[in-house]
């Protein structure tokens, strides 16, 4: 990759379904500052969101008294997959974004390499790099929050597969003839367990005024509450997380299984009887071993953020 040799600065951006993460960061990962942003009112207009990310990370640089000409190398996490060679966002369902050029560069930074990845690839290499998998040979990073996605690092680089769509866990079937995906399929784990489906359930079984659940995080309130409903849709989505990463386990035989994202924060709730899952429905030789670690991240949300501005160490 072009010119990432003397990198001091570097930027991750992070791009969700419902917020965007800006982070800017040192050669040696530590995030300098960062920006967080709604854009769920303009996510459908693709041009004009990467318009506003371009003027948020200028802001960012700004604040932290560098000039753009300082930041070397640029990383943007898409929650789809992407072609980094042709800087394109191939498909992104749940920004709603199919075959959109990110450009060589964002304005503003002319001498920033650029590089577009998947963003639970990302979150994989930071933990990698600077968190809870931090150097083990293989680690498989999942990320939960409005989609679900996987990425895995083997020896020290991101697995990208043969035609550049690995990790796409959250597309794994889990019921036959199940609920309808964005991705055209129906039966795919995201349906059952992310913070959307999550929230689409607990919609689905509210009655009378006053009931919509506006977030996942709403219903884990309710959940903590007590409220039996709420209780029985995480419950679902627990086992059915589980289910999946006891797959993945099965196949990869990895290191370590880490939970990225903002609902990885939710313990008692859902991580303790999703890892109690695992570790009794897995091949017993993979995980009943205190090598094998199914843990939280230990940089949080903010994982795929750092990861995407480190990438080019891993690529």
């Amino acid at each position: 990759m072009k010119g990432t040799g003397s990198i001091r600065y570097s930027i991750g951006i992070d791009m969700g379904a419902s917020n965007v993460r800006i982070g800017l960061l040192d050669a040696g990962g530590t995030l300098i500052s960062r920006r967080k942003a709604d854009i769920r009112e303009m996510k459908s207009d693709s041009s004009a969101t990467l318009r506003f990310i371009s003027g948020e990370a200028e802001a960012l640089v700004a604040d932290a008294h560098l000039q753009p000409r300082d930041i070397g190398f640029i990383g943007f996490g898409f929650p789809g997959t992407v072609d980094d060679f042709a800087h394109r966002v191939s498909f992104a369902p749940n920004l709603g974004w199919r075959d959109v050029h990110v450009g060589e560069s964002l304005p503003g930074f002319p001498n920033a390499a650029l590089t577009l990845v998947q963003d639970a690839r990302a979150a994989a290499f930071a933990e990698y790099l600077v968190g809870a998998g931090r150097e083990e040979p293989v680690i498989v990073c999942i990320t939960l929050g409005t989609g679900i996605g996987a990425g895995i690092i083997m020896n020290g680089k991101v697995f990208h597969g043969a035609f550049n769509t690995s990790g796409e866990i959250g597309h794994l079937i889990v019921q036959e003839n199940g609920l309808a995906c964005g991705c055209g399929q129906s039966g795919c784990m995201e349906v059952y367990c992310s913070g959307t489906a999550i929230m689409n359930a607990a919609r689905q079984s509210a009655t009378g005024p006053g009931e919509e659940v506006r977030s996942a995080e709403e219903v884990f309130r309710r959940a903590r509450d007590g409220d039996s409903a709420a209780l029985g849709i995480i419950s679902r989505a627990a086992h059915y997380l589980g289910i999946g990463i006891v797959n993945l386990v099965n196949l990869l035989s990895p290191n370590a299984v880490i939970l990225s994202g903002g609902m990885c924060e939710q313990e008692e709730l859902l991580i303790r009887p999703v890892r109690e899952f695992v570790l009794s429905h897995a091949y017993s030789l993979s995980v009943r071993t205190p090598a094998f670690r199914l843990v939280k991240a230990m940089l949080g949300e903010n994982s795929p953020m750092i990861g995407a501005g480190m990438i080019y160490k891993g690529t």
